[in-house]
């Protein structure tokens, strides 16, 4: 029940940071978030990229060294490092 509740967080994390591409929706969502503003959600966000991450070097024996993460691992660590970045 706890890996459910985890994983439905982790998606609703990523959720906010997409929405948080959005100027007027990343003010919102930051407001809302006092005091720690994005970092409660970003960090949610890492946590969730390291579960996938586990996952597939266990499960899927991927990625193998100096191959690339998969298309979704990809996506979810450029929306974060495109979120920090407008965020500084």
């Amino acid at each position: 029940m706890e890996v459910h509740h985890n994983v439905a967080v982790g998606y609703l994390a990523v959720l906010l940071l997409t929405l948080c591409l959005d100027n007027g929706a990343r003010l919102q969502i930051k407001n809302s978030l006092v005091p720690n503003g994005l970092a409660a959600v970003t960090s949610t966000v890492d946590e969730f990229l390291q579960y996938h991450q586990k996952i597939e070097e266990e499960v899927y024996q991927f990625p193998k060294k100096g191959q690339p993460a998969s298309g979704f691992l990809s996506r979810l660590q450029g929306l974060v490092a495109q979120v920090r970045q407008v965020e500084l």
